[in-house]
């Protein structure tokens, strides 16, 4: 790797370098020059632009310091459609895309259906629970595909969300109080 310094920092890098590296430094404004067989290729050049601003009354950041609670932060970028990168910047300029908050508002939807009367390590659980309804899989390994809040399959999981959290309260109402005969 060869730097030369100027008013942008740029960067030579052979092709065969690791892309996180080249990732996390266009995160940070360096250009890169991509060498292959030791001859330029291309030119990369960052474009950061920063996320659009929330909208008024916006609560994307309360809704991600939520599911922050109860998913990784690799996960919650899985389940959000981005790098953990991209969500660590849209963090830091407390902006999303109107696509993310929407994903934000239907996740927090979601966890409003499964978290009453559950511990975090089940509500946890409930994300990575293998279902029959969605072909043997688990809740977080589908919202990790592409989906908009209208999606057949987030209605599902939502649906599959309030059949537990009714289950849930049937068991409690049918349970006999402890010491009581039955």
């Amino acid at each position: 790797m060869h730097t030369v310094r100027s008013e942008t920092t740029l960067t030579w890098r052979d092709l065969h370098h690791c892309s996180r590296d080249i990732q996390n430094d266009l995160l940070r404004g360096h250009a890169f020059v991509i060498l292959h067989a030791g001859r330029p290729l291309a030119r990369l050049i960052p474009v950061i632009t920063p996320p659009p601003p929330l909208p008024k009354g916006g609560t994307a950041p309360g809704h991600l310091a939520r599911l922050a609670l109860y998913l990784s932060q690799v996960d919650l970028a899985r389940v959000l459609g981005l790098s953990g990168p991209t969500l660590q910047l849209y963090q830091a300029n407390e902006g999303f895309p109107e696509v993310i908050t929407d994903r934000l508002q239907a996740l927090a939807a979601l966890l409003d259906e499964v978290t009453p009367g559950q511990k975090l390590k089940q509500v946890q659980r409930w994300f990575v629970r293998s279902r029959p309804e969605l072909g043997g899989g688990n809740a977080l390994a589908t919202l990790a595909f592409p989906w908009t809040r209208d999606d057949p399959t987030i209605r599902l999981i939502h649906e599959l969300a309030r059949r537990d959290h009714s289950n849930r309260r049937l068991a409690s109402l049918k349970a006999p109080a402890p010491g009581k005969p039955t």
